[in-house]
């Protein structure tokens, strides 16, 4: 057999093996992982961290995989706070007022302070 056409081989047998491994609670992964972003755009970000902390892997690997990637910029917008985020604007002022309200929003998701003290946070920074 050449040796082209045993690595085509070896490949191809890998990704069934990995297709029938990835097929293992796949469903359970699925509705979990769903349950967790859910948890997250509803805007209960602490519950969120709370059940990302619980779950730190899961067993389909596609899902896991996923679940990896979202998490990390989940985490670095949240909890790291040193997330990227590049102007969308030429205008410095818009910029500036974007960047106001995005630390006002990830503050009040986290519930940091009282809502009157991040309301006057904000309404100073504005000024």
């Amino acid at each position: 057999m050449k040796k082209r056409t045993k690595i085509i081989l070896i490949v191809l047998i890998s990704l069934i093996a990995l297709f029938f491994y990835g097929s293992r609670n796949f469903q359970n992964d699925k509705n979990h992982l769903l349950k967790i972003k859910s948890l997250a755009a509803n805007g209960n970000t602490l519950d969120a961290i709370s059940a990302m902390e619980k779950t730190p892997n899961f067993v389909n690997p596609p899902i896991n995989l996923a679940y990896k990637f979202w998490k990390k910029k989940f985490n670095s917008r949240f909890v790291e706070r040193n997330e990227i985020i590049k102007d969308k604007s030429e205008n410095k002022i818009i910029n500036d007022i974007s960047n106001i309200y995005r630390k006002y929003w990830i503050s009040s998701s986290l519930e940091e302070s009282e809502q009157t003290l991040l309301d006057s946070v904000l309404m100073t920074s504005l000024y």
